[in-house]
């Protein structure tokens, strides 16, 4: 009977030792973390116009001040949530046209479950890398009204432009 219960121990403790590592293992992948990055790479999206679909990057704010790879001619989208009903805004500071295009610019508003007036919304840049290089792009989060010497947040993001 001893030699029993310590077979359905090992056996047990294996099990779980197996099932720990694989949901550890379907954690990290589910985030969609790229490793090199740490930017979100979600599933793939439709780039439009006849192109292909490919992966493209998605990066929001947890990235401020952060270095992601992308390789010339691929698509990565830059979503930064706004506080719109208090009159702010993200807007692009600083961008080389040498290196990048803005391809599309869209706000999202959040599913809300009841109408929340005043509820934040996600202003969304899907941005094309054109040339080499490690050029670096600066929005400001401010009151149109006011300017940007009056911005209530900054985020920047460093771009690595592969061949």
């Amino acid at each position: 009977m001893k030699s029993g219960n310590s077979h359905f121990f090992l056996v047990a403790t294996t099990v779980f030792a197996l099932l720990l590592a694989t949901t550890s293992a379907c954690a990290q992948n589910r985030t969609g973390v790229n490793q090199d990055t740490g930017a979100q790479a979600r599933a793939e999206v439709s780039q439009g116009s006849g192109e292909q679909s490919g992966p493209v990057i998605i990066v929001d704010k947890q990235l401020h001040q952060r270095e992601i790879k992308v390789r010339k001619g691929g698509l990565f989208v830059v979503q930064l949530e706004q506080l719109g009903a208090a009159g702010y805004e993200w807007a692009v500071s600083e961008i080389d046209e040498n290196f990048f295009e803005i391809v599309q610019v869209d706000t999202l508003e959040k599913p809300q479950a009841g109408d929340i007036t005043g509820a934040p919304v996600t202003r969304q840049w899907r941005i094309r890398a054109n040339k080499e290089g490690i050029p670096t792009i600066r929005f400001l989060h401010y009151k149109p009204w006011e300017g940007p010497e009056e911005a209530s947040d900054r985020f920047e993001l460093k771009v690595r432009i592969l061949p």
